[in-house]
């Protein structure tokens, strides 16, 4: 993913006992905005009008379309695995599985673009006087005018909190100099808590990748410049400015879009006239509907080449309707908005229909006590893996399906997809939250009932 955090993390925090842990659950992506962990992750809708309900209904109805037309990807004979940039999965328990890499990005309708620019920006800087400040921009040698706009009455205000700074105009910004300037304002708003809402993270490596989003090579230069390097991440705390600064709307569009850009794949399995369906069938094959995933298979050994199936067929009903959708809006006014986050999205994945209580941390870590236990063999498909800390907060939740593939929600973010990930891939995005030479652990836990 390329947008990790932008103030809404998946779960609240709440101490808790995990393996004999005190562990702190908290999950990630932030708020409506685009995509991050580490913030505080309830979302809520406000009653929506007529037209609204109308748009959820045709968007409900456009996602059943694409779930009953993706239905039909079951093939027969070589054609299976000769798809172009196909990639084999290792051997394993699950089969002969191969996997296309695809990006998912937000569609239009689900962008708050002109939101997102009008965000009114008011960063608290705690634990430092104007003086302390006027004394830090002279050491880094900030020209006469820039440090006038900086701590002018019009944008230096105190507060029982500290200094309230509301930023001069983006073009200061975008032109403060030295580049040391913007980072030490950074690193002073990164110790107070207002000031996460305001904070976008974002991993580096694929900034340059906009560019295959038609994102112009000005743009991506943009946020760089109004954004500061930590570790593998970008940090911007001025996200509104950055699009004040774009030129065009349909430019703004582009940039937003390519930073809800989420990596995923479609995996298929191939089944061969020899193939041992029993063996698949214990491995994909959970309570109720196990006795359909056997009637899919059985009927493609039959075949004469044998056939390929996507693995979306495999999974239980309710992943199966969400995988690679966005969350439908939710009409508070008709019943409870549902933080449907990356929690919600893992202890749910058996439940044909879904437990709200998932999404609440306080609940999940109950849950884990009394119908999980920790998997001390190798994973199985259905396994839940908690990413912790080194202090044991627990920063996500997903589900184990083959290999290194899970399934997973990063975040209760609306621009955020219901997708398949590398565990790698996810143990690199949320390194956000450990400090630089640590790493992030996991514990796998099962279902008693499956």
């Amino acid at each position: 993913m390329l947008l990790i955090e932008q103030n809404v993390p998946c779960l609240p925090s709440v101490q808790t006992g995990i393996m004999g842990k005190k562990t702190s659950l908290r999950v990630s992506p932030k708020n409506e905005k685009q995509l991050q962990p580490n913030t505080k992750l309830p979302f809520n809708l406000t009653s929506l009008k007529t037209n609204s309900i109308i748009c959820c209904i045709l968007l409900l109805i456009f996602g059943v379309g694409i779930i009953v037309g993706r239905k039909s990807t079951v093939l027969s004979g070589a054609d299976s695995l000769t798809v172009n940039g196909a990639i084999k999965v290792k051997p394993g328990p699950w089969g002969n599985l191969v996997y296309v890499p695809i990006t998912l990005a937000a569609p239009q309708e689900l962008l708050k673009v002109r939101g997102i620019e009008a965000t009114p920006v008011n960063w608290l800087l705690e634990g430092i006087s104007r003086d302390r400040l006027a004394r830090l921009f002279d050491s880094l040698g900030v020209p006469e005018q820039q440090k006038n706009a900086l701590l002018g009455p019009q944008s230096l205000k105190t507060s029982p909190q500290g200094l309230i700074m509301a930023p001069p105009p983006a073009d200061v910004i975008a032109g403060l100099t030295p580049s040391s300037t913007l980072e030490n304002i950074y690193r002073i708003l990164s110790k107070a808590k207002h000031n996460e809402q305001f904070k976008w993270i974002i991993l580096s490596k694929n900034v340059d990748k906009m560019r295959d989003a038609d994102v112009s090579a000005a743009t991506v230069a943009l946020l760089k410049k109004m954004s500061c390097q930590e570790g593998k991440f970008l940090i911007c705390y001025c996200m509104p400015y950055v699009l004040a600064k774009i030129p065009t709307y349909e430019e703004k569009v582009s940039f937003i879009k390519a930073l809800s850009s989420q990596e995923t794949m479609l995996i298929r399995l191939k089944i061969t006239p020899t193939t041992d369906i029993d063996a698949l069938v214990a491995y994909w094959g959970k309570s109720y509907w196990a006795h359909n995933v056997r009637a899919l298979l059985e009927s493609l050994k039959k075949l004469p080449n044998g056939g390929i199936t996507d693995i979306i067929h495999l999974l239980p009903p309710l992943p199966t309707s969400l995988l690679y959708t966005y969350p439908a809006p939710q009409n508070s006014s008709i019943r409870l908005v549902v933080s449907r986050n990356c929690s919600w999205t893992a202890f749910n994945f058996f439940n044909e229909i879904p437990e709200a209580k998932f999404s609440d941390a306080n609940y999940v870590a109950e849950k884990i006590k009394t119908d999980y236990y920790p998997v001390l063999s190798d994973p199985h498909f259905g396994d839940v893996i908690v990413f912790l800390t080194p202090d044991t907060l627990l920063i996500h939740v997903a589900v184990y399906i083959a290999d290194d593939i899970v399934y997973t929600k990063n975040g209760d973010n609306p621009s955020h997809p219901w997708i398949f990930s590398h565990i790698a891939d996810l143990l690199e995005s949320f390194s956000y939250a450990v400090p630089p030479g640590q790493n992030l652990s996991m514990l796998y836990f099962r279902n008693k009932n499956y």
